[in-house]
């Protein structure tokens, strides 16, 4: 983890997140991962590991929700 980009990898998935003041440091990092592995982006995170992920972009604030799993269990 570092100041400019936090990377998750799990099994084949992966998630970059950064601030929009490091776009460039994301593309780089995006362009390497593409001419090495056959990989393409989804486009914006919406769910992680049946977790959904809500971003707040007016308050800067992302919400991990799990309102999946709590149906799960209440039913």
């Amino acid at each position: 983890v570092n100041k400019e980009l936090i990377v998750f990898f799990y099994v084949n998935n992966i998630v970059v997140l950064y601030y929009s003041n490091n776009c460039k440091k994301h593309n780089d990092f995006a362009q390497r991962l593409l001419n090495t592995f056959s990989i393409y982006c989804l486009g914006p995170l919406k769910w992680f590991l049946g977790i959904r992920v809500v971003r707040d972009h007016l308050t800067s604030t992302v919400y991990l929700i799990q309102d999946s799993f709590i149906n799960k269990v209440a039913v």
